[in-house]
């Protein structure tokens, strides 16, 4: 017999038996990884920190806390990453720290709740595969057509120079894509902090984060203002998506649940934002496609990532800012390039191995009335490929994850309404 509480550390235990496996064999491909959701991270952070709607210190020590946290528990590259709703709406409206803080934290305690009383993971069971991946096809087309001008979002300048060092970046990456151990996310990486060097390296000094939780009147505005838009991102796409995305990048490894990554992102914003932390989620789905590409397979990957964070925000802290703001952007363009590549391809299981259908091994979702029995026919095949194709088109076209969820809602609807008016009409 176990008892509960034993449980989360058996849980532990096996992950970090699991990361020591994959880094021993993979130590370049494990840190490589580590860095290939950096293209999402550093601008949106910088850009922030410079807006002084978070502080940057404590985010770096945060962050990089619940990076190890997140490796050590989940064993495989679940990412840590801004909050992007919040993050746009706090750039381009000019919120202080404490609105941005008061967004981080109302969403986390509504996540936290939900997952806490079993209705997001009931809530998610309503949602077909072929949406799911919608959403995830969807964001990786957004990231690689937003590649280079949405890094524009901080201001950095984007001319002939960044192009020529995306193009040198990526071909690096495509000549060496058949070398799986090649570490070119660490390499492009290097790279760009050697050329974005300030000339002389940050001070250093122990770097305390200090408490100073918004008053309530701020989570209130917070919410309304940034928290209410964020809240069907952070659901579909960084606690389902991610949940099924890793079901389908590593297989051979227990996704983390539903309720697992749920109570995850209310607890990581409840305890940073209150030190004026960045509000943060598990990413996008593209961070875990992002770090897969770059050669992340365990929780090893994040946990150096984290490890380096946490022992820059202690020692180096604010110094840094200066230097992370001459990154050359087309670096960063190549690595948003590459995850978008890697979420895209997620789309080509759907009528084959998607974990909805009887031969996947998987449980059979029996929502979705574009499940059948058997085999796939035809027509059932294409409806579950438009399925995925409305949703990922209409999230593009918004750039808005909720209504390309809502559309695909809409298109399976209307397929449910042609079956039963056709049934009634057979009798």
């Amino acid at each position: 017999m176990t008892f509960p509480i034993f449980q989360p550390l058996q849980r532990i235990s096996r992950s970090m038996s699991y990361n020591l496996q994959v880094l021993g064999r993979n130590p370049w491909g494990e840190i490589s990884g580590s860095l290939g959701d950096l293209g999402t991270l550093l601008p949106i952070m910088t850009a922030l920190a410079t807006a002084h709607s978070i502080d940057f210190n404590s985010t770096l020590i945060f962050t990089g806390i619940f990076n190890i946290l997140s490796g050590m528990f989940f064993g495989v590259p679940i990412p840590v990453q801004p909050m992007k709703a919040i993050a746009s709406v706090a750039l381009s409206t000019k919120m202080g720290r404490e609105e941005t803080m008061g967004g981080g934290l109302s969403v986390g305690a509504v996540i936290l709740l939900l997952s806490i009383t079993g209705l997001l993971e009931r809530a998610s069971r309503l949602v077909p595969i072929p949406i799911v991946k919608g959403i995830q096809v969807g964001a990786g087309l957004s990231l690689i057509l937003n590649a280079g001008a949405g890094i524009n979002l901080i201001s950095f300048p984007c001319g002939w120079e960044q192009l020529l060092w995306a193009i040198l970046a990526t071909t690096l990456v495509f000549a060496t894509s058949r070398n799986t151990r090649f570490p070119f996310a660490l390499m492009i990486f290097v790279l760009g902090l050697a050329w974005g060097f300030p000339g002389t390296f940050p001070s250093l000094g122990l770097q305390k984060p200090s408490l100073s939780p918004p008053p309530s009147h701020s989570i209130y505005t917070g919410f309304l203002t940034a928290g209410a838009g964020q809240l069907p991102l952070t659901i579909l796409n960084s606690i389902i998506a991610v949940n099924q995305l890793s079901q389908h990048l590593l297989p051979f490894r227990a996704a983390p649940s539903i309720n697992s990554l749920g109570i995850s992102v209310g607890l990581m914003n409840l305890i940073g934002c209150p030190y004026g932390s960045m509000p943060v989620c598990h990413g996008r789905s593209g961070g875990l496609a992002g770090q897969y590409r770059c050669g992340a397979r365990s929780g090893s990957s994040i946990m150096f990532l984290g490890t380096l964070k946490l022992l820059v925000g202690l020692f180096v802290g604010d110094g840094l800012l200066r230097w992370l703001q001459s990154f050359p952007t087309g670096l960063l363009g190549t690595l948003i390039f590459l995850a978008g590549l890697e979420l895209v391809s997620v789309g080509r299981t759907l009528n084959t191995t998607a974990p909805d259908l009887p031969h996947s091994g998987l449980n059979v979702d029996e929502t979705s009335n574009l499940i059948p029995r058997g085999p796939l026919s035809e027509e059932i095949a294409e409806e579950r490929w438009i399925l995925m194709t409305i949703t990922a088109g209409a999230l593009i076209m918004f750039k808005n994850d909720f209504v390309g969820f809502a559309a695909g809602y809409a298109y399976l609807g209307l397929l449910r309404l042609q079956e039963q008016y056709l049934a009634y009409k057979a009798r």
